[in-house]
């Protein structure tokens, strides 16, 4: 049993971030544009070079006129493409550094496109790849072509408003600037206007905190227009990028969500803890009484830590069944968490992952989330399960796979131990490709 969509929402949220994901649209890979990317720096000159997809699409850069430029702060990118050669009219930008990474989506009104790019990341050589959509697929882009920007200035200071923010009618109340220190939280609060395009469908906002290659995403309810509430800064000291986003369109029918950015600004996190595998995290809501009173139940003092992970492990794969329904029509939703999981006492993998990971934090005990496939042959699929640290080593354990199995349909509850701390040999089917925070 596992879950296609996970990954592929994984996989979205990290491109954002990054990115969870706030994912502004997938990005397909064809030879010649990973080619194109991995250009020797020394071999290019200084003008622009398209791939074959830039080119079928007419883009065209006009300002700047060379492909490798010296910048303070911002520059301006204006360019053309064909209306007629694109799916939709958009193109996607991407800016990296130093492992930090924003993307935003840009619109192309009558075939042009112009936007004042922040150079968010400090002293020294930004990455700048723009794409264009796809001839296919909505809301999927190909690198279209590349440049590299000298910037001049330290950290951008000034909070970065995307067109998104006036469109959809967001106010912020805090954060009010950009550049702030906080000690290992940080909070946005404000609200919506009432009047504004989709603002009774703005359910949530996606926040992505990224340091360096580290990125985790989390969601804040939107309620009666207004929001607040609390980020962790999860991944120790530093400077983090923060991006809002909300979402372009809802979950419905298992579409693969797809969220606009509104805002992006530096916070610097005074607190020396690295608790990456202990906070609370998108979807884990290990400080919420209910979690915490069942966590006391399960886990007792005199346990090993061992002992902890498999009553954890045991009481999820026995107490929450797969959801198959959920599998088959409706996929993640963008309020799936522990505490919901353990309301309805159903799920898919995420579902699963989720109480677990949450019942192991509020225990003090380090657990995390991981992304794969699952599955033999043709079948593997995306999946999620847990790892948790047990005497000091990571242990493996998949409570949905432990919890049965799927016949012509239908969920057959059969509990095994085989998926805690799995052999080699049991846990082949399994093919780990990342954690998610």
């Amino acid at each position: 049993m596992f879950m296609k969509k996970m990954y592929l929402l994984f996989v979205l949220l990290v491109l954002v971030a990054c990115s969870n994901d706030p994912p502004i649209g997938e990005v397909k890979h064809t030879e010649e544009n990973k080619q194109h990317i991995d250009v020797d720096e020394d071999a290019w000159e200084n003008d622009f070079t398209y791939t074959p997809e830039g080119q079928e699409a007419g883009l065209s850069i006009l300002i700047p006129t060379t492909s490798m430029l010296n910048a303070s702060r911002t520059f301006t990118l204006t360019g053309m493409v064909d209306p007629a050669k694109i799916k939709h009219e958009e193109i996607l930008i991407e800016l990296k550094k130093d492992g930090y990474l924003w993307k935003d989506v840009l619109l192309v009104v009558n075939g042009e496109f112009t936007y004042d790019i922040p150079l968010f990341f400090g002293k020294g050589i930004h990455d700048l790849v723009v794409y264009v959509p796809d001839k296919e697929y909505d809301d999927y882009f190909q690198v279209g072509t590349s440049m590299q920007i000298d910037n001049g200035s330290d950290y951008w200071d000034d909070i970065h408003y995307s067109p998104t923010y006036v469109t959809r009618g967001i106010n912020f109340e805090s954060p009010s600037t950009g550049g702030n220190e906080a000690n290992l939280t940080y909070r946005i609060k404000g609200s919506i206007d009432m009047d504004a395009q989709a603002a009774k469908e703005t359910t949530h906002l996606v926040v992505t905190t990224s340091k360096n290659d580290d990125y985790a995403d989390y969601i804040i309810p939107v309620e009666d227009y207004k929001f607040d509430d609390e980020i962790y800064l999860r991944f120790g000291p530093g400077k983090y990028f923060v991006t809002v986003g909300v979402a372009k369109k809802e979950e419905t029918n298992r579409a693969i969500p797809v969220y606009n950015q509104v805002a992006q600004f530096i916070v610097e996190n005074t607190s020396a803890e690295d608790l990456r595998d202990l906070l609370p995290s998108r979807g884990v809501q290990s400080d919420a009484p209910e979690i915490i009173a069942l966590s006391n139940e399960l886990i007792k003092d005199s346990m090993s830590d061992r002992e902890k992970a498999k009553a954890v492990y045991e009481y999820t794969a026995k107490t929450i069944s797969y959801n198959t329904g959920k599998l088959y029509f409706i996929g993640n939703q963008w309020d799936d968490s522990a505490l919901k999981t353990l309301k309805f006492k159903t799920g898919i993998c995420v579902d699963f992952a989720y109480l677990a990971i949450a019942l192991l934090r509020a225990a003090e005990m380090e657990a995390r989330y991981v992304v794969g496939t699952a599955g033999f042959g043709d079948d593997r699929e995306g999946h999620a399960w847990v790892e948790v640290k047990v005497d000091g080593e990571w242990l493996t354990m998949d409570p949905t796979w432990g919890s049965g199995y799927i016949d012509y349909g239908r969920f057959e509850p059969e509990y095994t131990e085989d998926y805690f701390d799995p052999t080699e040999e049991v846990f082949s089917s399994h093919v780990k490709e990342g954690v998610a925070y």
